[in-house]
């Protein structure tokens, strides 16, 4: 089987250490495999050794070979995905799962991302863009600031708001979610021993796990109450509103169950429910904030308005490109604006 250069010792982890000390702080490891893969264009996979970090995997980038492992065979996904999730998501969920259980909850959270549901969420998301367009202005005026904070914030309450319809107004105040969440992955990781190691991480673990699992199924059974008080109301179902993506997952649920109308919402459901939740909340947030403000500076490189269409947007504002690019080493990719 083909692989880079291997160590009786470390395996492939000295090669992984290597490689990530080229990357910026914070960056994610698996940014480093592309790289690797580079030196593997004939066989298109190559394995990579991480005992005791983390199994041994074989890194896959031939298509034919790909959709065998990910559609034809439908492979299960590695043991170590529940490992390295399970302090965020706080138990299994749709990244961790396989076969049918995997297959379940996607059913039952997919009518809540299709085209036609984010249709309906677009009023509620433009209300957070707003927010976030006066602060932006504000920001403007005061010359050279930070869009990381603003931007995760912005996604943060899109993403509260789309899957569980509370309103978190984390762009006016601070909420306890995105701490506790940042505190959980700050005290996570698979590869510091010092982190692995330390006492005092599983009990972080769990009293910030606990403030989100409370907050979370709290807004569970607010939905789950609602929908029982439409269905207890067959006319309130002709009034057309968004439904929040947990909504539609608990009117799905009831209505594979064998009583519909069930007065209070089973406990391993809302369990499994809060995970997707959490999982949503991680993998959404800093991915898209980061999109955001790493992509507007592109406005101020083009010189064009940004978003002038939109009619929430000041009119004719533009931006600098980030300073030279090439930001110095304290700053983040397109951490820095300035209003011209």
């Amino acid at each position: 089987m083909p692989m880079p250069p291997w160590s009786w010792a470390v395996g492939h982890i000295g090669l992984l250490y290597a490689y990530t000390r080229s990357l910026p702080a914070f960056a994610n490891v698996n940014l480093v495999f592309p790289e690797i893969a580079a030196s593997f264009a004939d066989t298109e996979m190559f394995l990579i050794d991480l005992w005791p970090v983390a199994e041994t995997m074989l890194i896959v980038f031939n298509p034919e070979a790909a959709m065998q492992v990910a559609q034809k065979m439908n492979l299960p996904k590695a043991t170590f995905n529940h490992v390295i999730t399970a302090p965020i998501t706080g138990g299994p969920s749709m990244l961790s799962m396989n076969g049918s259980q995997w297959k379940t909850w996607r059913s039952l959270f997919n009518p809540g991302f299709s085209s036609a549901m984010m249709v309906e969420q677009t009023p509620q998301i433009v209300d957070s863009v707003s927010v976030f367009c006066k602060k932006l202005v504000k920001m403007t005026e005061k010359g050279v600031f930070s869009l990381d904070n603003l931007t995760t914030r912005l996604t943060f309450d899109i993403i509260m708001k789309v899957t569980l319809n509370a309103d978190a107004d984390h762009q006016s105040a601070d909420h306890p979610l995105p701490y506790a969440l940042d505190m959980i992955t700050k005290w996570h990781s698979v590869w510091d021993v010092r982190l692995i190691l330390n006492p005092l991480r599983p009990l972080i673990h769990a009293y910030y796990g606990n403030v989100i699992k409370t907050y979370i199924r709290k807004q569970i059974q607010d939905r789950f109450q609602e929908v029982k008080k439409e269905y207890s109301n067959p006319a309130s179902l002709a009034i057309s509103r968004a439904k929040s993506v947990m909504t539609l997952a608990i009117e799905g649920y009831l209505a594979s169950q064998t009583k519909p109308t069930a007065q209070t919402l089973d406990e391993d459901f809302a369990k499994m429910a809060s995970h997707q939740i959490r999982l949503f909340l991680f993998a959404g947030n800093d991915t898209t904030s980061s999109t955001i403000y790493i992509e507007i500076p592109e406005f101020g490189r083009s010189r064009k308005p940004f978003c002038q269409n939109a009619g929430l947007w000041v009119q004719n504002m533009r931006f600098t490109r980030l300073r030279g690019h090439i930001a110095p080493s304290n700053w983040g990719l397109g951490t820095a604006l300035v209003k011209v």
